[in-house]
């Protein structure tokens, strides 16, 4: 069984479109500045936009699983 990412409105895939999800993101900072990130996480409550249509909801709405073809 496969998580996979589409909107719950357009119906549109990740392999489609792209989604906005609000995360919350560590980065390493010097006296030059932002460096690279260390960690991006977000969670099912965390807010997502369809890039399609402009759906905006949870992570959760946007997650369904998907059987394994047998």
């Amino acid at each position: 069984m496969s998580i996979r990412m589409s909107c719950p409105t357009c119906h549109a895939t990740q392999e489609e479109t792209n989604f906005n999800i609000s995360a919350s993101a560590i980065f390493e900072v010097s006296k030059y500045g932002t460096e690279d990130f260390v960690s991006v996480e977000w969670s099912d409550d965390s807010a997502m936009q369809c890039r399609n249509c402009g759906h905006l909801g949870k992570v959760r709405g946007f997650m369904h699983r998907e059987e394994a073809d047998a």
